[in-house]
């Protein structure tokens, strides 16, 4: 029942951003929120695999589409959210499709997720965020090196994996997540 409403929430917001886009196809929050909001209606209830490919297909082409020159002020990090988003939903479309066809994962099979990820963490190291300067950034690179590490584990690469770890818990100590993990 909670589900169903979440659903419809998502759907609205959906709507919504789709209005903005037809009134300035230039605006590219309205593609980043549809993005989001596609990516989380595309991974639906993890807990029962139940990954809808089509949707994180909408999601890819909304944070691609954020991607394509836009009107935006560089404060905004529309670039690393949008890579950020991006490299989540093809991870997750990745994990879907190798699950659903019982094959053992391998880096090559993340090369993509890696690249959008790595991007995230480049911007940050560019605008030097882990000083402090742009805590956003240095949320987004966190949240991308935690991302990396979970790409790592996957593939068995585990000192790989612990060290992107513990770059996200470098950049945010109280970034929870980088730490449970990096305890397994």
């Amino acid at each position: 029942e909670i589900y169903e409403l979440v659903v419809s929430c998502f759907a609205e917001a959906i709507a919504n951003y789709d209005m903005a886009i037809e009134e300035n196809s230039f605006y590219p929050r309205a593609y980043l929120g549809c993005g989001s909001a596609f990516y989380v209606l595309g991974i639906g209830e993890l807990d029962n695999n139940n990954v809808s490919l089509g949707l994180l297909d909408k999601a890819i082409a909304d944070y691609q589409e954020a991607l394509i020159d836009k009107e935006y002020l560089p404060q905004a990090n529309i670039e690393a959210k949008a890579n950020l988003g991006l490299g989540q939903a093809l991870l997750i479309k990745t994990f879907a499709e190798l699950n659903a066809n019982g094959i053992e994962p391998d880096i090559e099979h993340f090369a993509d997720s890696k690249m959008k990820f790595e991007a995230v963490i480049r911007k940050c190291e560019l605008e030097d965020c882990a000083a402090g300067v742009d805590f956003w950034l240095q949320e987004l690179s966190a949240k991308a090196y935690a991302n990396l590490g979970l790409i790592y584990l996957q593939v068995q690469e585990l000192a790989e994996a612990a060290m992107m770890y513990e770059k996200a818990i470098d950049l945010l100590p109280p970034f929870t997540t980088g730490q449970r993990r990096l305890k397994r």
